[in-house]
């Protein structure tokens, strides 16, 4: 079967039960031959019930394959989805998290059609979307792009789903973006999909942004299909997602400060002053209330008037974790590479 898949998805994985079914059903539910994809698992020891849903699937799909991954951590060189890319049969690696419900039974096909289209095409970023029955949280979230409201102005998805008039459409079907040195905006998370190659030429998957600011020093091109979209699933709860929140600010300013490449804050002295007012805007609610009313009395849509409140509890953690790690948030801003 090695030598006829085209595609190898990707997922490392622990304690994925809440939402491991479903993503396993969108997964295994593509219109696309299953002789000619696969999925990797690597469980870091999962505790719950994730182990037994996988053995469920694995009875009709024997294009699945469980892998331990002694290491536990997904992202980083030699985590699981490094060790992933590089066992993979396909020469096309998709990543996938477990939280990532695919729409639609073509997205496979869809996501991975600019690729073949473009050989100077070096990724392909899929798009979010919600359903009626979704909760407002989920709902705002896949209808921005991105489970971090700080982050939309700096989200490929969220800028291609809310201003698509400022990107190049192509064939009616996939948008395409230029990775720059300056100004980048990130992607590669919920559903990217890549030349395995790629990772050769950069130097193995580390992080999600990190691969981006890697890819933009080799001045690579990434396409985001139209068609191809998926609901991110990424908390059960406005409160779980702020403690998730907490807890990637602890990471970065504990651990990651020094290796991170992609900087949310380029040198120079107009980008911070920039970044501080972006700050103060975001903690000023009145500014969001009215940046994004507009769009939902256009859509008709009332959840999205929860941005200001988003937007105001993420930057207040952020800002709390800055205050107490400051000296390795003075660090983390000097060692920009971009």
């Amino acid at each position: 079967m090695a030598n006829k898949i085209e595609v190898s998805i990707i997922l490392a994985l622990y304690n994925g039960e809440r939402t491991l079914n479903d993503f396993l059903e969108s997964v295994f539910s593509q219109d696309y031959p299953k002789n000619k994809f696969e999925l990797l698992i690597f469980d870091g020891g999962s505790t719950d019930k994730s182990l037994s849903i996988i053995k469920k699937f694995e009875k009709d799909n024997k294009n699945l394959r469980l892998i331990h991954n002694p290491k536990k951590l997904g992202e980083g060189i030699g985590m699981g989805k490094d060790t992933g890319r590089k066992i993979a049969n396909g020469k096309f690696v998709v990543y996938l998290d477990h939280d990532n419900i695919i729409h639609g039974k073509n997205w496979l096909e869809n996501i991975i059609y600019p690729l073949q289209k473009d050989k100077t095409i070096m990724a392909s970023q899929s798009l979010t979307t919600y359903k009626k029955d979704n909760d407002p949280f989920t709902k705002f979230i896949n209808y921005t792009g991105v489970e971090d409201p700080f982050a939309i102005p700096f989200s490929l998805v969220s800028q291609v789903l809310l201003n698509p008039q400022d990107f190049k459409l192509i064939e009616n079907k996939y948008y395409i973006y230029q990775l720059p040195k300056k100004n980048l905006l990130f992607g590669g998370s919920n559903g990217c999909a890549y030349r395995k190659e790629v990772f050769d030429i950069i130097g193995g998957h580390t992080r999600d942004l990190d691969i981006f600011t890697s890819m933009a020093e080799k001045n690579m091109k990434v396409a985001i299909p139209k068609e191809a979209k998926l609901i991110h699933k990424t908390a059960p709860d406005f409160g779980a997602f702020l403690k998730k929140r907490w807890r990637y600010t602890f990471n970065l300013y504990v651990n990651e400060y020094k290796t991170r490449k992609y900087r949310w804050i380029e040198k120079g002295f107009r980008p911070k002053i920039s970044f501080a007012l972006r700050v103060l805007y975001n903690l000023s609610i009145v500014g969001p209330f009215f940046e994004f009313l507009p769009k939902a009395l256009k859509r008709r849509e009332a959840f999205i008037t929860l941005y200001p409140l988003y937007i105001f509890y993420t930057t207040f953690i952020y800002s709390i974790g800055t205050l107490i790690y400051f000296k390795n948030f003075l660090k983390y801003v000097e060692q920009s590479t971009l």
